[in-house]
């Protein structure tokens, strides 16, 4: 099981050192996006196995704009701590380059995994399985 401290440590890394490139900002809309597809994706199975969500086809689509412009700004007040990121770097950047590769292949699973997640649970759900 990952710990959340080296998801953020690998997708931080993966920025740190690129010229003219923001790391604590890429980092956090990355996971603002992999939480959002999450919770839409339980919201998908909920509509679909538990009890119809019919107000979510109802909002406004200029709420949904600002709440797509402001979520990932306060995510990252939320989330960022300069100490607490200092301190995942440290803790896992001694890491083996066997360990690094295979973090690597685990973080960009669990990214792309939910993203795809939620499409497929979108076509199998309203697609395949209409009621």
């Amino acid at each position: 099981m990952m710990k959340y401290g080296y998801i953020i440590y690998k997708i931080y890394s993966w920025t740190k050192y690129k010229k003219n490139d923001t790391p604590i900002t890429n980092t956090c809309l990355t996971l603002a996006a992999v939480h959002f597809f999450q919770i839409a994706t339980l919201l998908v199975i909920v509509d679909r196995s538990i009890f119809h969500l019919s107000f979510i086809f109802n909002i406004n689509k200029i709420f949904v704009f600002l709440f797509a412009l402001t979520c990932p700004a306060v995510f990252q007040l939320i989330v960022y701590n300069k100490d607490r990121w200092n301190r995942y770097v440290e803790e896992y950047s001694c890491e083996s380059e066997e360990n690094r590769i295979k973090g690597n292949v685990k973080v960009v699973s669990f990214v792309v995994g939910s993203i795809v997640l939620f499409f497929v649970s979108v076509i199998v759900l309203y697609g395949l399985l209409k009621k």
